[in-house]
């Protein structure tokens, strides 16, 4: 059993990379490490007596005649053609590193003298030992590092020194021995070999026990090689050392590489010796190469997170177009979560919707890392119903070059609550409400309301004119819905709910009277201005003539009082008992009557354009008063108690009955007034003279027949006292 030390450390070093095969080498110091052509000078004895166990048909051309140290008893079972031509000058027990184990057949020319004897009859034409030494020797593969393999190398809180047990049973005539060492895909690493006794050898990389080496490492003198790790795994260092009980020290240092990430977003190279990160697709360099930056598109909506998909609701809205109601606006806040600048080319709305939207602040704008810019949208639905669309920003975001939600509102129908008064159907005028009125209505005070529309007067009622006694028909016309009609007489309602008024046994008092109309419905009324004028015609109407009373050998005078009839046009007709038409002026004088004409009659007749009146008959009386015998002598008395007469003869034809008498005295003491006596009415008077009553004066007779007008008086007489 072998105790071999490990010291891992981080050391800052530089070097070229080269490919070859699955890892890369490079001889540090010696071109000529793997060459073969080795001229050693040393005085060494070499007694390496191989007896090789190896399997392979190794065909080994070391020229080496080397005294192999080995404690293993090799049984080289394979006929090795060694072709090793070897001149060594010195009694060199020769060591040589050269442990080929890729395919060249090396010429190797040694000055010493040593006489080579190498048994080694090796067929194998790879000269591969790696590949014999890890599938014969190593049955326990080697567990050196317990932590997990993505920490070996990285994790800080590695003991920087640790050691292991190699496998027991190593038996290999070169003493190779085999160390597990963990390594992380594409980190290149510097082995170290350090032996305790100075001796430096080679290292020869595997990838796993079972398969073949894939390179051989070479030093530069002091134990160093350089290896590339293909993939994440262990690796398996095979060792060339003079003596398996040697002890060595492997110091192994990473590659520039080895503590940079690139940010998480990129894979660290190696490129003339600096690192250098090739970035993930949308990552750059930052401010340094080994740094991978992008930016990072982040939304919220106030203090809420808004992933990519998600969407914004608005709720409802009245959906009355653009005419006053919307949404709030929602304020929207892209951040900028990333490490480089967020260039956002366009934030657009999109979607069969979007003309239901409104947004503010929707340009092209650059955001600094931890940095960030507002957009506003609000809901402004033109139709009732859900409506939805898209709002895509368009950015440099690596992985959401198109960042898009969706906002969403419900447009509630603005007639959903609009009854129209019961009177039209509700309809949207560019999203806003208004109201269909049906036939007969229109827009209240509102479009949201319908009411009638108030009747309108197209045709008036007209003037009528008719008789007296007939039936006066007024006519109105007028359009709306549910008319109602008031007719009016002089102010007085008259009539029935009809457009037609009719006036039945129309008077006189009728005429002129206004007639109006008052249309209603619920939308309101109107009254037919100006009124219609009643004109009732009719007749003339009269006061019948009076009879007349003319004293004889007078004119007589009939005279008919006439109310004028409408129309006012009148014409008369005076006629006799026999039909004769005497004159045709509202009065008729017969001239000069007599007593003959006493009893005659006579009548007018009345006329306008509607019709006549005739009056009653009138009759003519003629009365003749005469004094047949008057006073004419005077009347003297001797003493007081004398009878005094006095008579006048009167004659009266025909209607005596009318005349009338009164006596009058005039006394001497007041000359000139006449004093009616009472009770003397009679065409005799006779009275006891007494001077003491002054009878003694004049005395006359007045006879009258008022009916006639007839007034007779007769001569004075003087009654004197002798």
């Amino acid at each position: 059993m072998k105790r071999i030390k490990w010291i891992l450390s981080v050391a800052i070093w530089c070097w070229a990379a080269s490919p070859l095969g699955g890892c890369t080498w490079m001889d540090l110091t010696d071109p000529d490490a793997d060459a073969g052509a080795d001229t050693d000078t040393d005085a060494d004895s070499d007694t390496d007596a191989d007896s090789d166990t190896d399997a392979d048909s190794d065909t080994d051309t070391d020229a080496d005649a080397d005294s192999d140290t080995d404690a293993d008893a090799d049984s080289d079972a394979d006929a090795d053609a060694d072709s090793d031509t070897d001149t060594d000058t010195d009694a060199d027990a020769d060591t040589d590193a050269d442990a080929d184990t890729d395919g060249d057949v090396d010429t190797d020319t040694d000055t010493d003298t040593d006489a080579d004897s190498d048994a080694d009859a090796d067929t194998d034409a790879d000269s591969d030992t790696g590949s014999d030494i890890l599938e014969g020797s190593c049955s326990n593969p080697i567990e050196v590092n317990p932590l997990p393999f993505e920490d070996a190398f990285t994790n800080l809180d590695l003991p920087n020194e640790f050691s292991t047990d190699l496998c027991a049973d190593v038996a290999s005539p070169g003493g190779e021995v085999v160390y597990v060492m963990p390594a992380m895909s594409g980190k290149s690493y510097l082995v170290t070999l350090t032996p305790d006794n100075g001796v430096a050898g080679q290292v020869s990389i595997a990838e796993a026990c079972d398969e073949t080496a894939e390179c051989l490492m070479g030093t530069d003198g002091e134990g160093r090689a350089l290896f590339e790790a293909t993939a994440s795994r262990d690796y398996y260092l095979i060792v060339d050392g003079e003596s398996a009980e040697l002890e060595y020290t492997l110091l192994v240092e990473p590659s520039p590489c080895t503590d940079i990430d690139c940010s998480g977003h990129g894979t660290c190279e190696v490129v003339s010796g600096e690192p250098i990160c090739d970035c993930d697709p949308g990552f750059a360099h930052g401010a340094s190469p080994t740094e991978c930056v992008a930016p990072e598109i982040h939304l919220r909506q106030g203090s809420t997170s808004m992933p990519h998909g998600s969407t914004h609701p608005f709720g409802s809205v009245l959906a009355d177009g653009n005419n006053g109601t919307t949404s709030s606006y929602a304020t929207f806040t892209i951040e900028n979560q990333g490490t480089a600048v967020l260039d956002i080319s366009s934030i657009s709305l999109t979607g069969a919707n979007a003309a239901d939207f409104d947004a503010t602040g929707m340009g092209a704008v650059l955001i600094d890392p931890e940095s960030s810019a507002t957009f506003n949208v609000r809901f402004d639905p033109l139709t009732p119903n859900t409506k939805t669309a898209a709002v895509q920003i368009a950015s440099n975001d690596y992985d959401e070059a198109t960042y898009s939600i969706t906002v969403q509102g419900t447009g509630d129908d603005p007639c959903e609550e609009v009854d129209c008064s019961g009177h039209g159907t509700c309809e949207l005028d560019q999203g806003a409400p208004t109201c269909n009125c049906f036939g007969g209505y229109e827009h209240g005070s509102t479009d949201l309301e319908c009411i009638e529309i108030p009747p309108q007067i197209t045709v008036p009622p007209g003037d009528a004119t008719v008789t007296a006694g007939e039936t006066a028909t007024f006519t109105i016309t007028a359009i709306g819905e549910n008319m109602h009609y008031q007719w009016k007489k002089g102010g007085t309602n008259v009539g029935n709910d009809s457009a037609t008024l009719n006036l039945t046994n129309v008077q006189k008092g009728d005429n002129g009277t206004g007639i109006t109309c008052t249309v209603s419905n619920p939308g309101g009324s109107v009254t037919s201005n100006p009124a219609a004028v009643l004109y009732v015609q009719y007749p003339p109407e009269i006061v019948d003539p009076e009879d007349v009373y003319a004293k004889n050998e007078s004119d007589a005078v009939f005279t008919v009082s006439v109310t004028p009839g409408n129309p006012a046009a009148t014409t008369y007709s005076w006629q006799t008992s026999m039909g004769t038409e005497l004159a045709t002026t509202p009065s008729m004088t017969l001239n000069l009557v007599d007593i003959h004409d006493d009893g005659n009659r006579y009548r007018v007749i009345v006329s306008n354009a509607v019709g006549s009146v005739t009056s009653d008959w009138a009759y003519l009386y003629v009365n003749q008063v005469w004094i047949i015998t008057d006073l004419n002598e005077n009347k003297y008395v001797g003493a007081d108690g004398e009878m005094v007469d006095l008579t006048v003869e009167v004659g009266v034809t025909p209607h005596e009955e009318t005349v009338t008498y009164q006596w009058y005295f005039n006394d001497k003491y007041a000359p000139d007034e006449f004093v009616a006596i009472p009770g003397a009415t009679s065409p005799t008077f006779s009275f006891e003279f007494d001077e003491g009553t002054h009878d003694e004066g004049l005395f006359k007779l007045v006879i009258t027949d008022a009916t006639y007008g007839i007034t007779l008086e007769s001569g004075t007489c003087r009654v004197v006292i002798v």
